[in-house]
């Protein structure tokens, strides 16, 4: 879970990093460009995933990070994607990153591993 919760931060962040210009605004169900639609579709998929996976560590008994860590990683999550016009993606990013290096340490993941997933 911690594994695949990263994969969907790095795609979450590439989603960001990749597709957006600054410009856009978030139109998931009613934009008529249907590239905008494309991208708002793939960040939240990405963003569920990301979440989903995040959430399934709480009910593991395996799991090795502790309540704490995992809450302030759910905290970095946050409870919905930021979209361009609707608040700070720059931050979010940041959160997404800290998310990540908080999953990383707890699990003793290499650096080289999470940068590829």
């Amino acid at each position: 879970f911690a594994a695949n919760t990263i994969h969907y931060i790095n795609d979450t962040i590439g989603d960001i990093d990749g597709t957006w210009d600054g410009t856009e605004i978030a139109d998931c169900t009613s934009s008529s460009d249907a590239t905008i639609a494309s991208k708002c579709q793939d960040y939240s998929k990405h963003w569920s995933e990301m979440r989903a996976f995040a959430m399934a560590l709480n009910f593991n008994s395996m799991k090795t990070i502790s309540d704490g860590i995992l809450n302030t990683v759910y905290d970095y999550l946050g409870t919905a994607p930021v979209f361009p016009g609707e608040g700070d993606v720059a931050a979010y990013r940041a959160n997404l990153l800290l998310a990540r290096d908080l999953l990383q340490s707890a699990y003793g993941f290499s650096d080289a591993t999470v940068a590829g997933w």
